[in-house]
């Protein structure tokens, strides 16, 4: 259970807004050993009334009194200064998947009822490592969903041998329920670091049906769509998705569902139902697959982060 605010407040000075969003964003962010630029700490401020100057100028007082630390232009809580060098590392290897990711994202199009293709997780925050893999957000037709994903899941167990390397398909909405039930920052940062690699249009669609990210992320732009591929008729998807219109279309994505979450059931049967239903998210219009329930472990890890650096530093966070 995360805790309160009030369970881990120590004795010593409150600090102000920008400078407790500033500490909170740097400790998400220490989670994945991945220090931030000075513009990143902007676009990720929450306080919606901060501009560039007071985020710059609460930098600056945070670097004075060693709350923070800063090597290479890039800032950071602690002293160690290996987590730049890591952060490189983990850029320059990002740079590599971009390439896979645009090839696979075409694949991914060209499968019967999808509507969109983002890129998520590690990639999308060019955050990559040895045991990284690209992770796709997938939006397709309504009544589809199950069919799209089995379709897909087929693909990488029959064709990639089920490696999940360059093809980790784990979060299928429709476009008829484009809004993400999570409201807290994990899923906040998630969906503002998306990269859509297919449908401008869906792209935006999503983005204003979750405008409560703004909450958490008022500064934070869209991504930049000029650059998508146009949309492009092609015939053999049209006809498959002709052949499985109808009644035929229902009855087999709905085997599908069925067959999909009594799998998930048994596999995943250690995982309480509360778990379940977060990490496992299925029903006729929502397909996730977190089986290792991170956004659990990163809030809870956060807020004992929050504690210790408030202890250590004997300041509260607002």
């Amino acid at each position: 259970m995360i805790a309160s605010p009030s369970a881990y407040h120590t004795a010593g000075a409150m600090l102000d807004d920008v400078s407790s969003s500033i500490i909170r964003t740097l400790l998400y962010f220490d989670i994945f050993r991945y220090p931030l630029t000075e513009n990143e700490l902007w676009r990720l401020c929450a306080c919606a009334s901060a501009d560039e100057h007071d985020v710059q100028s609460a930098i600056e007082a945070l670097l004075g009194a060693g709350h923070i630390h800063e090597c290479e232009g890039l800032y950071f809580i602690g002293r160690d200064e290996s987590i730049v060098a890591l952060r490189r590392e983990k850029n320059a290897s990002a740079a590599k998947y971009h390439a896979p990711a645009a090839f696979f994202s075409n694949l991914i199009d060209a499968f019967p009822f999808t509507r969109a293709v983002f890129l998520s997780g590690s990639l999308s925050k060019e955050c990559m490592d040895a045991s990284s893999d690209i992770d796709y957000f997938i939006i397709t037709e309504p009544g589809r969903l199950w069919l799209n994903r089995t379709l897909l899941v087929l693909f990488k167990k029959l064709v990639l041998l089920n490696s999940y390397k360059f093809f980790c398909v784990n979060y299928f909405i429709t476009s008829g329920n484009l809004e993400i039930p999570d409201r807290n920052r994990y899923t906040a940062i998630e969906i503002a670091f998306l990269i859509p690699t297919r449908s401008a249009e869906a792209y935006h669609s999503f983005m204003a049906h979750n405008s409560w990210v703004a909450d958490y992320l008022p500064h934070f732009p869209l991504r930049d769509t000029a650059g998508l591929p146009l949309a492009k008729k092609k015939v053999f998807k049209s006809t498959l998705e002709r052949l499985l219109s109808g009644s035929f279309g229902d009855r087999l994505d709905e085997m599908c569902f069925r067959l999909t979450v009594r799998n998930q059931r048994k596999k995943f049967r250690h995982l309480g139902e509360e778990e379940f239903q977060s990490a496992m998210r299925s029903a006729k219009d929502v397909s996730k697959h977190h089986p290792q329930n991170f956004q659990h472990r990163v809030l809870n890890t956060l807020e004992e982060k929050y504690a210790e650096f408030e202890r250590v530093h004997r300041v509260r966070l607002r």
